[in-house]
């Protein structure tokens, strides 16, 4: 197969799939219908603008706490979910222009293909604020204090001794040679 045979097969699979998820249902209407007037794609549109972004906002602040902490594993969680977020901020927000020059021209069903990537964005930035409060780990739970109390453990034995299964070969140590030598 030439190259430019796999490039078409794979430009064609895309438009597949952004055809597909174009077509599914709203998220703005339970029913799944996008808003039946440019007043209300206009309002739906710039709610879930401001949704996204504030959830940009609130990973960039989880991003600097978490490098206040210097803890290498949420900041490198987190620097992923936001890096997403903002790509999808910034598409939205051309989708969201591209609705806006759509309805001026009288193009309905072009503002509503677009009013329906805003929605797709909208529900992956959901996502990956959810995610994005897994990253936090014990920061991203609630505070207080915890009490533990253990019970039952009167005894002070030596628990470091090895443990005798009774087959007679836990306890000694493996020979020195090894199939790799």
């Amino acid at each position: 197969m030439a190259s430019s045979d796999i490039f078409r097969f794979g430009l064609f699979g895309l438009v597949t799939i952004i055809a597909v998820a174009a077509s599914g249902p709203s998220l703005a209407d339970p029913e799944g219908s996008p808003p039946a007037s440019p007043t209300e794609l206009r309002a739906d549109a710039e709610t879930a603008l401001s949704e996204i972004q504030s959830y940009v906002d609130t990973m960039a602040s989880d991003l600097g706490d978490a490098e206040g902490d210097r803890a290498a594993a949420r900041l490198e969680c987190l620097t992923g979910k936001l890096s997403s977020t903002r790509t999808l901020n910034e598409v939205s927000h051309q989708a969201g222009e591209e609705m806006e020059l759509a309805l001026q021209a009288g193009e309905v069903d072009r503002a509503r293909h677009e009013f329906r990537k805003i929605e797709v964005a909208l529900d992956r930035s959901r996502q990956y604020a959810a995610e994005a409060q897994n990253c936090l780990g014990e920061r991203g739970a609630s505070t207080g204090v915890t009490q533990v109390d253990i019970v039952g453990l009167g005894d002070d034995r030596d628990d470091t001794e090895p443990l005798d299964d009774g087959s007679g070969f836990l306890g000694i140590d493996p020979p020195d040679a090894t199939p790799f030598e």
